[in-house]
């Protein structure tokens, strides 16, 4: 019953709640065990979070239309809210923490380990992660040891965004890893298909 009570809650608080709480209520409720309902409940929003985007603005998107956050505040502050422009896709994606959408992917790695896996949530944080790669927000050193691990373990075979994800993160980073941490990068990217 408790458990049902705060995958309830999760589903309930998704819409409102940062990406980082959202992992971490995840994580914490793989742990707790099975819950087939959370993941497919949640999916929609996850994703939108990932791209960067709101419920309303995927109705602006359907209309033609898209508002980004900085056009939203850029009108606030103007006093004017007919500012609207086309976003192109990565102006509007560029807030993510990379560190996030790590701890995100964790939690999506402990529920796959439990047999319930969400591709479609999976290849959004892998396109997230090289868009902050992209944007000179690469994958932080002490989340790359984990994230490596996940995708040969846990989320094998890696969809293919984390997997260039994967590729666009690591190379700026070999050189400040530790000689074990190295170590475990390497020995895990045998076990991850498409790895280039």
């Amino acid at each position: 019953l408790f458990r049902s009570q705060l995958g309830g809650l999760l589903v309930d608080c998704v819409e409102d709640s940062r990406l980082i709480d959202v992992a971490v209520g995840l994580g914490g409720l793989a742990r707790l065990g099975p819950r087939p309902e959370i993941l497919p409940s949640i999916q929609e929003h996850v994703i939108m979070k990932l791209q960067g985007t709101s419920p309303a603005d995927a109705a602006k998107v359907g209309s033609g239309v898209r508002e980004t956050t900085s056009d939203r505040e850029q009108s606030a502050s103007s006093g004017s809210s007919s500012v609207r422009s086309q976003a192109t896709p990565d102006s509007a994606k560029t807030g993510l923490d990379p560190r996030h959408v790590a701890t995100l992917v964790a939690s999506y790695s402990a529920f796959a380990r439990l047999r319930m896996r969400d591709d479609a949530v999976l290849s959004a944080a892998g396109a997230a992660l090289e868009r902050c790669s992209r944007h000179g927000r690469a994958l932080p050193a002490n989340y790359l040891v984990p994230f490596v691990r996940s995708l040969a373990t846990n989320l094998q075979p890696a969809p293919a965004s984390l997997v260039r994800a994967l590729e666009a993160n690591l190379p700026p980073l070999v050189g400040g890893l530790q000689v074990e941490e190295l170590s475990t990068i390497v020995q895990s990217l045998a076990f991850i298909p498409g790895i280039r």
